[in-house]
């Protein structure tokens, strides 16, 4: 048994209905059902009944509410007086929005204090998953990047998640082709969407760059079906070994992840921009390592808004 799975459960209970703690929790409903059918399984008993009126608890239900509750109050505490403790050991844990830039500042941090006990880990999630992570306090950061039409939405949630957004930067959104997109090789200075119609673009699951493109390029007009990833390293692999391309923002050579090398960024027009911001729990105090996390990624976006120097 999970821990969230027992604070999903309280979730649902307080809430009334599995619908309303999936959108609480930014979660799918059908993500959430599994979860808590697996909670049932391992516990060999029901916890929850269904009806029209929403959801009610069975009698080991009650139990597993009542001592639940009592667990996650104790948990809650024991988080609180750790990160209230000079003297504990500081641990970096980060949900990155699928950035690159995220994960090469995690890498260097890393690096740079592998020797100091600290303990370090990093996940490429979508932002509603990085939302829910750190409202969770499974995450202390949550690294966002959305496109600026988009903004009103995700702060809505941000804030109805108990969390603050801090922005960093603004930065123009490109085209990435690989060397086996013709585009590669012409040195275009910018390029328009329907230029890319013909060719098939990646996107993360349930990730905001596939809806910006839907928005630019409509997907009846596309040539090519889309490819669906789950990872930094699948991006880069599918946009060397394939014709495709996808979306993200500009990005100095110096700036570049070791990683996008052999990629090309070529800025769209009309321009669009996205915006790099991170989030962290209201009333809370980040630790030394957060904070140079942080420190770091800003100093990397040091002028706001940045246009390609090509």
């Amino acid at each position: 048994m999970k821990f969230e799975q027992l604070e999903q459960f309280i979730k649902i209970i307080d809430e009334g209905s599995i619908s309303k703690a999936a959108l609480s929790m930014h979660m799918a409903q059908s993500s959430l059902s599994i979860s808590i059918k697996k909670l049932e399984d391992e516990l060999g008993t029901s916890l929850i009944k269904r009806s029209s009126d929403g959801v009610s608890m069975t009698e080991d239900g009650k139990e597993v509410y009542r001592r639940g509750k009592i667990i996650c109050s104790q948990v809650e505490d024991l988080r609180s007086a750790i990160k209230g403790n000079d003297n504990a050991i500081q641990n970096l844990s980060i949900a990155n929005n699928y950035s690159v830039i995220g994960k090469d500042i995690f890498l260097e941090l890393y690096n740079d204090c592998k020797n100091k006990g600290y303990g370090f880990r990093i996940f490429d999630c979508s932002i509603n998953e990085a939302i829910a992570h750190v409202s969770s306090g499974e995450a202390d950061i949550g690294l966002l990047r959305f496109p600026e039409a988009n903004k009103a939405d995700h702060i809505r949630h941000i804030k109805r998640s108990g969390l603050v957004y801090k922005p960093i930067a603004r930065k123009v959104i490109c085209a990435l082709v690989g060397e086996k997109n013709p585009f590669y090789r012409l040195g275009l200075k910018k390029i328009k969407p329907e230029q890319l119609v013909d060719f098939p673009f990646v996107g993360y699951y349930d990730e905001e760059t596939e809806l910006v493109y839907n928005e630019i390029l409509e997907e009846r007009t596309r040539g090519r079906a889309n490819i669906s990833i789950g990872s930094i390293e699948h991006l880069r692999e599918i946009l060397r070994g394939t014709d495709a391309f996808s979306l993200d923002v500009y990005k100095e050579a110096s700036f570049n992840s070791e990683e996008s090398k052999g990629i090309k960024f070529i800025p769209l027009q009309p321009k669009i921009y996205s915006e790099f911001g991170w989030i962290m729990k209201k009333n809370m105090n980040l630790t030394d390592i957060a904070t140079d996390y942080i420190e770091r990624i800003d100093k990397r976006f040091k002028v706001y808004d940045e246009e390609p120097r090509l």
